[in-house]
């Protein structure tokens, strides 16, 4: 067995594969990618979020990272 992923936002071409598929009597399976969940936690997420907008914060120069760590 292959598996054959096509992406297409156009759904006439979607359409004409499909009836292509089902002409030569080959089986598929279709996926939207809005059904897919995000594979994060979403407290997680939300965590991160929040710290990004606390301010003091620490930036961090990974060409000189030591040094940044000291201040």
């Amino acid at each position: 067995m292959e598996t054959i992923i096509i992406q297409s936002a156009d759904n006439a071409a979607i359409a004409k594969i499909k009836a292509f598929l089902k002409e030569i009597e080959v089986s598929y399976e279709t996926q939207s990618f809005e059904d897919e969940q995000s594979p994060y936690d979403p407290d997680f997420v939300q965590m991160v979020l929040d710290a990004s907008k606390e301010e003091g914060g620490k930036e961090i120069d990974p060409k000189n990272l030591w040094e940044s760590l000291k201040s």
